[in-house]
């Protein structure tokens, strides 16, 4: 329900108040009787965006949402209609702005609509150039999701012409309203206006709401670095400040824009991924000596990069055979895993976790982190993801020890590498399957908080047994917040890198995920794990109730 509302006359005495009553009535009695009430009508909003400080670089003018609020950093929504249909002899107009709010607002947040102020905007107008914050025109509190909040803006639609509006919010959390573009919702901003004709050649003055002083609007805030200071630390990194980021990985690292669109259908959802996964090994080598490089990431990674999280593994795990050398230099001998008791993704060659930590890949590793720091925006990165899966089936053997100690080994010798070469646009993402019951595989490959950022691992409930999404997610979680990797691990950011859901049961588990996540609130990024022809592969109920999900509050965190 909106908030009731008061009206303030500052500075006026009641003699003038009462003269300026009998002025209103010897002027108008007469002429109140010739006012003829005309329909109204509504006006689309013919441009809207929002601005932010957390994504300085990407126009937000074709997203599905409209944000503003000023936790964790600034965001305001920018709203401009074009009035034409006011006839000449239009009185007594007034204005409401409509929005259609995506999550309800507390008693105490204020959402504030004020004139623009100085300055030109569009549909591509980023923060560094956005106008200024001008008359406050009206404020509500107290809203109701996906209910139409009106705005009284009668002060600011006199005539016929362009008007534009800039909507504020004060609260603990962003607010989003559903965008022109969001044909899902279909409730773009409208502007619904009415007015009288005929008033006998005047207009009868009524007085309108005193002018309201402009809210002040705090500086920007700097956002929660998910980037590094270049040496290692203990501390936590945080991920994005509500919700949780909400992202696909298709197989072959397929480019997921194509799944993107205004509307839900089989093939897309509609609005853009917040997160990709990418999927590279030590063995992607390109060139010939002595200019050899990897061919990671790809010029593709960093388009898509402008505008979503990406999350890159990189193994040592070789994409068929292992390389023996790289610019001249010989790479020790890979070890080769065979047999019907090895995992199908362990099967193949992979170099020892050993042999990298004792630095025989050194040249190898700076020519990858050579590539990554030239990569344009920030990475969450991660190597040879599933140590779980890599030495589970090896039993108690020397192999398994050997191979937990190097990894730890290794990891540690990769992140101290990229430190000296002076990466710092990437964080540390250690990732496991999650499904493991022996404790020692985790405490004895976790490389230590100092050298991690997040803490993810892929879930799945191929049989439907876990009863929910909550059930699937939290199974790993929980043991992470009992204390499995220690105090300071739960300082972490944590991350679903692959999941997956039965075919029978994903349309239900989706339904509730949003909720499921929110008594999860560590997690802070989810990407469905959609490979052909598995049991987890998105049916066509499925596919719906994945984009659904990703229609909730919860997971538009893209700014």
């Amino acid at each position: 329900m909106r908030a009731s509302r008061s009206l303030l006359i500052v500075g006026v005495t009641a003699t003038a108040l009462v003269n300026v009553a009998a002025l209103v009535v010897a002027e108008g009695e007469a002429k109140a009787e010739q006012r003829v009430a005309a329909p109204g009508f509504t006006v689309a909003a013919s441009e809207d965006t929002y601005v932010t400080t957390h994504d300085q670089r990407v126009a937000k003018g074709k997203e599905w949402h409209l944000r503003t609020g000023t936790s964790s950093g600034q965001r305001r929504t920018l709203l401009k209609f074009a009035v034409s249909n006011l006839p000449p002899a239009a009185c007594d107009i007034t204005a409401q702005l409509r929005l259609w709010p995506r999550r309800a607002t507390a008693g105490n947040e204020v959402t504030t609509v004020s004139r623009v102020g100085q300055g030109s905007w569009n549909e591509g107008t980023l923060w560094a150039s956005r106008p200024t914050v001008g008359q406050a025109l009206d404020t509500a509190q107290g809203l109701q999701s996906n209910t139409w909040a009106a705005f009284d803006v009668s002060q600011a639609v006199r005539a016929n012409g362009e008007v534009s509006f800039t909507v504020t919010h004060q609260g603990t959390s962003h607010l989003d309203f559903a965008s022109r573009e969001n044909r899902q919702v279909n409730r773009p901003p409208q502007l619904a206006i009415n007015y009288k004709t005929d008033c006998g050649g005047g207009t009868v003055p009524t007085p309108g709401p005193t002018p309201k002083p402009t809210v002040p609007t705090p500086g920007p805030t700097t956002k929660p670095t998910t980037q590094p200071t270049g040496k290692p630390t203990a501390g936590p990194t945080p991920g994005p400040g509500d919700g949780a980021l909400w992202g696909l990985y298709r197989s072959g690292n397929a480019d997921i824009t194509v799944h993107e669109g205004t509307r839900l259908n089989s093939t897309t959802v509609p609005r853009r991924f917040d997160a990709f996964r990418r999927y590279y090994s030590f063995s992607q080598i390109i060139g010939t000596p002595p200019n050899q490089t990897v061919s990671w990431p790809s010029k593709r990674d960093a388009e898509l990069a402008r505008d979503r999280d990406l999350f890159l593994l990189f193994d040592s795990g070789c994409f068929g055979k292992c390389p023996t050398s790289f610019n001249g230099i010989a790479l020790p001998k890979p070890v080769k895993f065979t047999g019907s008791n090895v995992p199908t993704d362990f099967t193949g060659e992979w170099f020892h976790p050993r042999d990298v930590a004792s630095g025989r890949f050194d040249p190898l590793l700076r020519a990858i982190a050579k590539k990554i720091k030239a990569f344009p925006s920030p990475l969450i990165l991660d190597i040879s993801s599933e140590i779980d899966s890599q030495v589970e089936w090896m039993g108690n053997t020397p192999l398994r020890k050997e191979w937990l100690a190097g990894y730890r080994a290794m990891w540690r010798h990769i992140h101290d590498l990229f430190v000296k070469e002076g990466v710092t646009n990437v964080t540390w993402n250690y990732v496991v399957g999650g499904f493991a019951n022996d404790d020692l595989i985790y405490t004895e490959s976790y490389p230590g908080d100092a050298y991690v950022d997040w803490i993810s691992w892929d879930p799945y409930d191929n049989g439907c047994s876990h009863g929910s999404a909550y059930g699937t997610l939290g199974r790993f979680y929980n043991r992470l917040e009992a204390g499995l990797l220690g105090q300071g691990a739960r300082n972490k950011t944590y991350g679903i890198m692959e999941f997956g859901f039965g075919k029978r049961c994903q349309q239900a588990y989706f339904k509730n995920m949003a909720a499921d996540l929110k008594r999860l609130p560590k997690i802070r990024a989810v990407l469905y794990f959609d490979r052909p022809n598995m049991p987890y592969t998105l049916t066509e109920e499925g596919w719906r109730g994945y984009a659904l999900s990703g229609m909730d509050q919860y997971f538009n965190t893209d700014d």
